[in-house]
């Protein structure tokens, strides 16, 4: 996450199936200050949204209820928020068969800093991408990912692709892209 600008974190509650979330926030390791997020109920977990997010570090706190009582919890690691930013941008709808290109772009308060690439998705599809990408001038380079799902992949499935970028001191941060596996079959009908 990049502190100043708004952004999100994904909070699952575990043991317990009667526990309910209703507030989280981020708050500053080194201060009281916090910035609540707004709380969205998903399937078996909750999307936070923050309209900033804090510079430095900070821990994750969480409120709710159980059975009538009220809970609170904080996480026992703290976060950092991170001054290299990533974004990605393609077509939502990914044919078989068809080389899927992602561009992406990634900017740091670094330059002349080689910033290392990984991608990975969740159905194992083979990728290209360059491992390293150079800042020299400006903020910021570009790179693409070129994903290929197998002809065999079936339509109406789905895939998510994960881009994270880091600097050699250790800052990073990632981009998560879903795309929708959509199989389009051209034929001709002739009539003698």
């Amino acid at each position: 996450m990049n502190h100043g600008v708004e952004g999100s974190v994904v909070v699952t509650l575990t043991g317990s199936d009667s526990a309910k979330v209703t507030e989280v926030a981020l708050v500053e390791a080194q201060g009281t200050n916090s910035v609540s997020g707004t709380v969205k109920a998903q399937e078996g977990s909750y999307m936070v949204h923050f309209s900033t997010i804090p510079a430095g570090q900070f821990v994750v706190r969480v409120k709710g209820t159980k059975d009538s009582s009220v809970f609170q919890r904080q996480s026992s690691t703290s976060f950092t928020s991170s001054n290299l930013t990533i974004s990605a941008s393609a077509d939502s709808l990914l044919t078989p068969g068809t080389p899927f290109v992602v561009p992406f772009s990634v900017s740091s308060a670094e330059v002349g800093v080689n910033i290392t690439i990984r991608v990975t998705n969740n159905r194992g599809f083979a990728s290209t991408f360059p491992s390293v990408l150079m800042i020299d001038s400006g903020n910021s380079t570009n790179g693409t990912v070129t994903l290929s799902a197998p002809l065999n992949t079936r339509s109406g499935s789905d895939v998510t692709l994960t881009i994270e970028a880091e600097t050699p001191t250790g800052d990073d941060n990632f981009v998560v892209q879903r795309f929708a596996v959509l199989y389009i079959a051209f034929g001709h009908r002739f009539w003698l």
